[in-house]
């Protein structure tokens, strides 16, 4: 090998390791919907992994649908909070359906707070509760997967809570 081969092979090496190691530590944001209470038929399914993945190639967030049946004895907040921990999501929205509890939730963390405050996510609560009543569970989740595209096209309002209280 001559000189020049070895000193290029030298940089390229590095560098392409560099690059391996820089890839696999990415983490991409993505949709999923975990339906473990079986509330939604395939097309459902099909469609709110379509909107989740479009609302997180949006926003860069994770965003997730669970379902249960079954809350281990645990609030609807303590649930959903510890589903999002449990998957390490440090940036994004969980939408739950909680049928042990009979309740809907919504856990944002990262940038997601910011744009879902405590009034967004209460309006868009009381927007999906009626179709939750009425069983129409993918309906009440898909409005609330579009009224989060909406509030993120909004940007953050000037009454953010979290920023307020950072500031003072």
């Amino acid at each position: 090998m001559t000189g020049a081969v070895r000193k290029k092979l030298k940089i390229l090496v590095p560098a392409v390791l560099l690059m391996i190691a820089a890839f696999s530590l990415t983490v991409f944001a993505a949709g999923y919907v975990y339906d473990d209470a079986g509330l939604f038929y395939e097309t459902d399914l099909t469609e709110l992994q379509t909107q989740a993945n479009e609302l997180s190639g949006k926003t860069g967030w994770d965003v997730l649908v669970v379902t249960t049946s079954d809350a281990q004895g645990k609030t609807a907040a303590a649930y959903a909070d510890d589903y999002y921990d449990s998957i390490g999501g440090e940036n994004g929205v969980l939408y739950l359906v909680d049928m042990d509890n009979g309740e809907l939730y919504i856990s944002t963390a990262g940038a997601a707070v910011d744009y879902l405050t405590d009034n967004r996510i209460a309006t868009m609560l009381d927007s999906a509760i009626n179709d939750a009543y009425d069983g129409n569970f993918y309906q009440a989740v898909s409005d609330e997967i579009s009224m989060t595209d909406s509030y993120y096209q909004a940007g953050i309002p000037n009454t953010n809570e979290r920023a307020t209280s950072i500031l003072t």
